[in-house]
């Protein structure tokens, strides 16, 4: 059953959705100017540098913790308005408060939380309002608006940057024109009123807690995985590229883009390819990002970074729906937004802790490449073998 709405049409409602999914990548308008933000704090160690984007994905971590809990005090809509006020304040507020890499971190922690709550809104309300195919593809078209958003707040604030480290926040004011129309017209889910037509289909429905299945769990530390390996690109790229030579600084936040433009590519034809094959794109995408991680080990030119970028950002737009969708299609309706922020959770975390497990064991930037993308075959053959395992036992549950 998909929940009707009140006074727009269904286009207009998929429209608000994926504006807010623009702001999902919003994190990255810092990453092209982090070489730069080291030279400005020389006393700073470049790990602490770092945090400015691994802070936010750190939040990334621990807000679908308390996501649910926040839907259940809170309409969706108070959500996004609070949402959108710390991501402009968090976001805008180093370039006018840059004197001190505590306060940006601290204000980077904002964006951080923010990200951390549209995420999830943003997968939460497809699940709200769509079902079946058509869940899958607004999935997948909401990656794809994630990889626009990243396209455009990485572009803008790596060329920002290159005029002085602290413009690339001022990327942020975008964000203003994007949030304005879903605070305005997107309507408030009538979740109570679903759930009561699903407790008339099953009477015990709603009568049970719900549990979030062992394969939720499960499926989702892949995509741990999978962004603890990717983010070795992300927060090396940019000194790898500057400090050989290889390019200016106003070329990494192009380069950067790459990846987002694979993720926007290939998102919007992830409900196409998994209504064709199945979950199986699943590990061949962790595959194609480990050719991405060897084709950035072995580059030495702006080109073969583009080709690494693009590749990466490819299979991150298929693995991050993809897991997404497989995590709600293993539970009920009402157990949904559990299985979206769980997903999120472990998002987070891979990202987080990416350069604290990465920068400690005795590699430079390259001989890291090297070894995610070792990680990532090994990765992909344990989800090949994992979704073989669920979908036997679902089967099974089902005869």
């Amino acid at each position: 059953m998909v929940l009707k709405t009140k006074g727009i049409g269904r286009n207009v409602l998929k429209v608000l959705i994926l504006l807010i999914a623009l702001q999902d990548n919003g994190m990255g308008a810092a990453t092209p100017a982090l070489q730069s933000i080291s030279e400005a704090f020389p006393k700073a160690g470049y790990q602490l540098i770092s945090m400015i984007v691994t802070l936010p994905a750190l939040m990334l971590a621990i807000m679908p913790i308390f996501y649910p809990k926040l839907v259940q005090l809170l309409k969706k809509r108070w959500v996004l308005i609070g949402a959108a006020v710390l991501f402009l304040v968090g976001g805008v507020g180093p370039a006018f408060i840059n004197s001190n890499i505590f306060i940006i971190l601290l204000l980077r922690v904002l964006v951080g939380i923010a990200c951390g709550i549209f995420m999830p809104l943003c997968v939460d309300l497809i699940v709200d309002f769509f079902e079946g195919n058509e869940r899958a593809r607004m999935v997948g078209w909401s990656s794809a608006f994630t990889g626009f958003g990243g396209i455009l707040f990485q572009t803008l604030g790596g060329y920002l940057a290159s005029y002085h480290w602290s413009y690339c926040f001022f990327a942020y004011l975008v964000a203003v024109i994007f949030l304005l129309f879903p605070v305005i017209f997107l309507p408030e889910p009538m979740r109570e009123k679903k759930l009561m037509n699903r407790k008339v289909e099953n009477q015990n429905i709603t009568s049970q807690k719900v549990k979030t299945p062992f394969s939720v769990w499960l499926t989702g530390f892949f995509l741990c995985l999978f962004w603890l390996f990717a983010y070795v690109i992300i927060t090396n790229a940019s000194t790898v590229l500057i400090t050989e030579g290889i390019a200016v600084q106003s070329q990494v936040g192009l380069i950067f883009s790459f990846m987002t433009l694979g993720t926007v590519v290939s998102s919007a034809f992830f409900g196409k390819l998994l209504e064709k094959m199945g979950y199986i794109i699943l590990p061949l995408a962790m595959m194609v990002a480990a050719v991405s991680m060897f084709t950035a080990f072995m580059a030495h030119s702006v080109g073969s970074f583009i080709v690494a970028m693009f590749l990466l950002g490819f299979s991150s737009g298929i693995v991050t729906p993809g897991i997404m969708e497989r995590n709600t299609s293993l539970v009920r309706y009402e157990g949904g937004t559990k299985a979206v922020s769980v997903s999120y959770l472990f998002l987070g975390t891979g990202s987080f802790i990416s350069p604290y497990i990465f920068n400690n064991i005795g590699l430079d930037a390259r001989g890291q490449m090297r070894l995610a993308a070792i990680l990532f075959v090994a990765t992909a053959i344990s989800l090949f073998i994992v979704n073989r395992r669920i979908d036997v036992k679902r089967n099974m549950e089902v005869l």
